[in-house]
């Protein structure tokens, strides 16, 4: 959603392109799309320690995301913004 909201803020037309990956031991998701350079890991952390109501808007994707996932990547590559995400799995024996 934060993709077609924000990296084409002129109406432009874009693209996502998403790609799923899946090995041995982990499941990596890549997210590719040609807007604005934005790098959500620099952005400012959010502190889940305020009430929802101190709160600003926005900021807690990007923290559930860093929080849940074992590793997060950004890259401005080819004019691209590439988020790829990864999570270990266990399979059930």
């Amino acid at each position: 959603m934060n993709i077609t909201s924000y990296a084409y803020p002129d109406d432009d037309a874009g693209f996502i392109d998403i790609e799923i990956e899946k090995t041995t031991d982990r499941i990596i998701i890549r997210f590719k799309d040609g807007g604005v350079p934005f790098n959500p890991l620099e952005q400012k952390k959010t502190d889940t320690n305020m009430s929802w109501e101190q709160r600003d808007i926005g900021g807690l994707g990007i923290y559930l995301v860093i929080k849940k996932m074992d590793a997060v990547h950004y890259a401005y590559v080819d004019h691209q913004n590439v988020l790829t995400i990864e999570k270990m799995i266990r399979l059930q024996t």
